[in-house]
């Protein structure tokens, strides 16, 4: 809560995606010993979320503005991955960053 009140005091908002409908949360477990680490991850709902074409448009709605979309994570995201570029070609050619 406090990192989404200091970014709207900042004029960034923060637009997370919705998970599907029935998808499960995911969890990452942390073996640690002296000299070394493991992580045993399940996505849960990260593996299938993906961006809609209603963000894909609100994408372009930010760059008409002169806006930038930042978007983190992604590498861990098949589907968002998998329409990515477009978004970020759809703020550039709106007149945004990217």
């Amino acid at each position: 809560a406090k990192l989404r009140s200091a970014a709207a005091h900042a004029g960034v908002a923060v637009v997370p995606l919705a998970a599907p409908a029935g998808a499960a949360t995911g969890v990452c477990i942390v073996l640690s010993g002296q000299s070394d680490r493991a992580f045993a991850t399940h996505r849960g709902a990260v593996a299938v979320a993906g961006l809609s074409d209603a963000d894909i448009e609100r994408a372009r709605e930010v760059g008409a503005r002169g806006g930038h979309v930042h978007v983190a994570g992604y590498y861990n995201m098949p589907a968002v991955r998998a329409r990515v570029g477009e978004l970020f070609r759809a703020v550039r050619e709106a007149g945004g960053s990217s």
